[in-house]
């Protein structure tokens, strides 16, 4: 095959019932260019190695299966496979969701060749259950606006991952190492991409984002997530400029509140009081009223209750 223009990035663990289709999507994009499948397959405990193994004799072309004779976890994972990528371009796709326009990869890249003032180009999704019933339309968690520069997305939006595609030239030293040290890939690859240049949106839904028991966020409570959501906040504003750092801080605020009602409903008092006093301090510090709208939330969601 001819170096590929796209590289899809797919990263897989245990999807053994849905594995397939997400292949099958990729395999069948129509476009005019040539386009490679990375798989990184992390020491599954099912049959998801063997499936993969499969189509990687099928498709041999296209296909390239990354196996792993132990469980790297999902960055190092996602680390190594990004890193394989041979294109110009890379698209995301994890293994147990799935694409369903045939032609998603080739609009992508038709819209990055046409506005390299961009870094980055994302559509909408379907939100799907196991079985791929549709459980909300249309649901991306941000503005709709064409394209996005930093004050849209640091601290506050981060694509559906399922659904992009960029380029491969900022994947950089610190991206990787902002990653090993990371909890969420999908707003440390953002908030390093925007920096690039914009986000480019096209108005269509072209992918599917299964929620199952076994999804890599279903796995853990909402409270220890967020605590690690906070760290990784924590971590990755040291790679940015101090400007850079204030639109980051909303993400922190926007965990600081979420925190905040979590340790209130499940009777974490400690937990709690530090959260309000960080809350305070970074009101002081830039001169906002988030305490107190955390306190209205959580006295409005009690009442609702």
């Amino acid at each position: 095959m001819n170096e590929p223009l796209v590289s899809v990035c797919m990263i897989t663990y245990n999807h053994e019932p849905f594995i397939a289709q997400a292949i099958e999507s990729v395999l069948m994009q129509k476009t005019d260019f040539p386009f490679e499948l990375v798989i990184g397959e992390d020491c599954s405990t099912d049959n998801t190695r063997k499936i993969c193994e499969e189509y990687e004799h099928h498709n041999q072309e296209k296909t390239h299966l990354l196996p792993s004779d132990k469980n790297l976890g999902v960055m190092g994972n996602f680390i190594r496979t990004l890193q394989t990528c041979r294109g110009k371009y890379i698209a995301l796709l994890e293994g147990d969701d799935y694409w369903i326009d045939p032609l998603k990869l080739q609009k992508q890249v038709d819209f990055l060749e046409e506005n390299d003032y961009c870094s980055l180009c994302y559509t909408n999704r379907y939100i799907v259950d196991e079985k791929g019933n549709i459980l909300s339309e249309g649901n991306l968690p941000g503005p709709k606006k064409m394209y996005l520069t930093k004050e849209d997305v640091l601290g506050v939006f981060t694509p559906p991952m399922q659904t992009t595609m960029f380029l491969s030239k900022y994947l950089s030293r610190n991206l990787f190492n902002a990653l090993k040290k990371g909890y969420n890939g999908d707003s440390t690859l953002s908030y390093f991409l925007i920096r690039e240049g914009n986000f480019g949106y096209l108005d269509e839904i072209t992918a599917c984002y299964r929620q199952h028991p076994g999804g890599i966020y279903s796995r853990v409570n909402n409270s220890k997530r967020l605590e690690k959501t906070l760290e990784n906040q924590k971590e990755i504003k040291r790679f940015f400029s101090k400007e850079d750092r204030v639109l980051l801080n909303r993400d922190k605020v926007s965990t600081l509140m979420r925190l905040y009602k979590e340790y209130a409903y499940h009777h974490q008092p400690a937990k709690l009081l530090k959260t309000a006093g960080q809350l305070i301090l970074n009101d002081i510090q830039f001169k906002q009223l988030n305490f107190l709208k955390a306190n209205y939330w959580l006295l409005k969601s009690i009442k609702n209750h």
